[in-house]
């Protein structure tokens, strides 16, 4: 399979609406357009690296990428913090001609405004380490591409670690737990071991009972 990199951006402002916008209208934005088919566009970006996405830009090791179920014409990824899902985002593909899609990156709003994990503002539990958004720009390119994901092509200062700080430090699976403080021995005292017991001693001669024994004036007692 040869490997290219596609030209991602068609300027089509003059094509598609200058008749309805007239001259004095600032031109459109360049929309992305990937000269392959619809069906080419979704089959590479079921095979895009979210593996290399999440360690690039997770706070910790907990966070996880994985793929939702497909629609027509969009396919999703599921975020979440081990079985917490904490978000979603949507690649929406559009055949502006039979080999030619756009592709749009859907990221789900914040309730506290802008977007999810747009890193506008610090977080109490971060997370990304920076704003997703440029991410998955790099993710749609290099899965378009069919590389993995590159972190050096992300845009200066993205994936620096800075959000994370806001939290608390992500856990370290391979670290040693830390020192337990000593617990007071509950256990009963034990006595004192017992000082051995002698060895019986021999009997004195002359203490058997089976020795003969004389009385005083000399006469053997039987």
């Amino acid at each position: 399979m040869t490997q290219f990199r596609i030209s991602s951006t068609l300027t089509l402002a003059s094509a598609l609406l200058l008749s309805a916008c007239g001259d004095a209208d600032p031109p459109p934005p360049p929309i992305t357009v990937w000269p392959v088919s619809e069906q080419v566009t979704m089959a590479r970006l079921a095979q895009a690296d979210v593996q290399g996405l999440a360690l690039t830009m997770r706070c910790d090791a907990q966070i996880s990428i994985t793929p939702a179920t497909p629609s027509a014409h969009v396919i999703s990824w599921n975020i979440s913090r081990g079985f917490n899902q904490l978000g979603r985002f949507s690649v929406r593909l559009s055949a502006i001609t039979p080999t030619n899609t756009h592709t749009d990156i859907d990221i789900p709003p914040d309730p506290q405004g802008g977007e999810m994990f747009d890193a506008a503002r610090p977080m109490p539990d971060p997370v990304f380490n920076g704003p997703l958004r440029p991410a998955l720009d790099e993710l749609v390119r290099a899965a378009m591409e069919q590389r993995p994901f590159d972190q050096r092509l992300l845009p200066p200062g993205i994936a620096n670690g800075g959000v994370c700080g806001h939290g608390a430090p992500a856990p370290n699976p391979g670290a040693a737990p830390p020192p337990q403080p000593a617990m007071p021995d509950a256990s009963p005292p034990q006595p004192d071991q017992a000082a051995p017991t002698p060895a019986p001693q021999a009997a004195a001669q002359g203490d058997d009972d089976e020795t003969p024994r004389r009385a005083g004036g000399g006469t053997v007692v039987e």
